[in-house]
């Protein structure tokens, strides 16, 4: 979706994970959600229609929509990790998860293979190691970081690449997408400091 969206709109959307995990929870672990989580969760869909703007189901890009759909994924990847964490190491969770989306990617990526130049490859080898390592501190910090401290602390990538965007891509959204970032920016982090 990075490629047919913003930078910023696609981390904002994919961070939307965090209210679907909620929903998820309540759903499957029979959680109850606080107050203040009570009043984001609709406030944060609020902010995702001022984002999406969504006149009809039509002018939503299909980036946005992969972003949303991936955001949903997300989600189901966070509750695994509160589940596995409990009885398995990093490297066991970390290695699982390499080696299952290896295994799925292989056919695909075969179907279309072209050898890769001398500096495609330090540049695949560079997004591995340093997604392994990203990978490695993330689940890693889960375990040892209460949720709600280490989900508002994974925020802070909102601001980030919208920074980035404007900076490297100069990428400026119009006001109500910023209204709309900045509505579900304060919903999520309610819902982490207080789920």
């Amino acid at each position: 979706s990075l490629v047919l969206i913003e930078v910023a709109k696609a981390t904002l959307l994919f961070n939307f994970s965090t209210v679907w995990a909620l929903l998820m929870s309540v759903a499957f672990f029979k959680e109850k959600p606080s107050l203040q989580t009570k009043i984001a969760i609709p406030l944060s869909f609020v902010g995702l229609a001022l984002v999406l703007q969504p006149t009809n189901l039509h002018v939503i890009g299909l980036g946005e929509v992969l972003a949303l759909i991936a955001s949903v994924f997300n989600a189901g990847v966070v509750l695994s990790l509160k589940v596995l964490r409990r009885d398995n190491s990093t490297g066991q969770i970390v290695f699982a998860n390499y080696f299952a989306s290896s295994c799925l990617v292989i056919g695909p990526a075969t179907a279309q293979f072209v050898l890769p130049t001398p500096w495609v490859w330090v540049g695949l080898v560079s997004i591995g190691v340093i997604g392994l390592v990203g990978q490695l501190l993330m689940t890693l910090g889960y375990r040892f970081t209460p949720a709600s401290i280490a989900g508002s602390v994974s925020l802070i990538i909102v601001p980030l690449m919208f920074i980035s965007g404007v900076v490297l891509f100069n990428e400026i959204p119009d006001m109500l997408s910023i209204i709309g970032g900045s509505v579900i920016l304060v919903c999520l982090g309610l819902i982490t400091r207080y789920q």
